[in-house]
């Protein structure tokens, strides 16, 4: 009766803690740098500055209002950036991992804003977003463009593959055999609903929640 009492009493002060710091500190997933995500498992922190050296002179990395490198995205509630957009101009929407979150790189070398660069220079009206976060695997990039499809209404999307751990990444009966997924267990998989259509599966609903 003893050890039961002491277990409760345990798991009493574990789950205190476990808000405490929840509402005090922000939830960071395992993966270096990374923020907790309800839907992605974890993504790049908001209005992040990084001051970076290089030899070709300091850059800063920063990251917009939602977490991407690049320009902020079009309002929910904006058909077209206020900015640059016109019905015009062609929109590219790039979906990748950390190939376009590019660390180390000054954003006008990023492949989203070179390519912009260049098209523009050809006489060209065009817009790149990025959509990427380290380490996320192409379910999660799905998962990405769904909630921000409708902002961007993009006229070409360019998926940045890395086959050494993207397969992996959407496969969940690998991840557990090679060390080139990070964050296997706190990442969503998109597996077939049986109907057709996709459905959420998390390998390990707890570790995923606790984070």
């Amino acid at each position: 009766m003893r050890w039961l009492v002491l277990a409760v009493v345990l798991a009493a002060l574990v789950s205190v803690a476990e808000g405490v710091a929840r509402a005090l500190l922000p939830v960071r997933a395992y993966m270096l740098g990374m923020v907790y995500d309800p839907d992605l498992g974890y993504r790049q922190p908001l209005l992040e500055t990084i001051d970076c050296p290089d030899p070709e002179g300091s850059f800063s990395f920063r990251t917009n209002s939602e977490g991407f490198r690049g320009p902020k995205l079009p309002g929910a509630e904006e058909t077209l950036s206020p900015d640059t957009l016109t019905p015009e101009t062609t929109r590219l929407l790039f979906l990748g991992d950390s190939f376009l979150v590019g660390w180390g790189v000054p954003a006008e070398a990023l492949i989203p804003f070179s390519c912009e660069a260049e098209l523009l220079a050809r006489g060209h009206a065009v817009q790149a977003f990025n959509l990427s976060f380290s380490g996320i695997g192409t379910a999660q990039e799905l998962i990405l463009f769904r909630q921000h499809v409708a902002r961007i209404r993009p006229s070409v999307v360019i998926l940045v593959l890395y086959p050494d751990n993207d397969v992996v990444d959407n496969t969940p009966e690998l991840v557990g055999l090679t060390t080139v997924s990070q964050g296997a267990y706190i990442r969503p998989f998109l597996v077939s609903d049986g109907r057709g259509g996709l459905e959420t599966l998390w390998l390990h609903p707890l570790r995923a929640a606790l984070r």
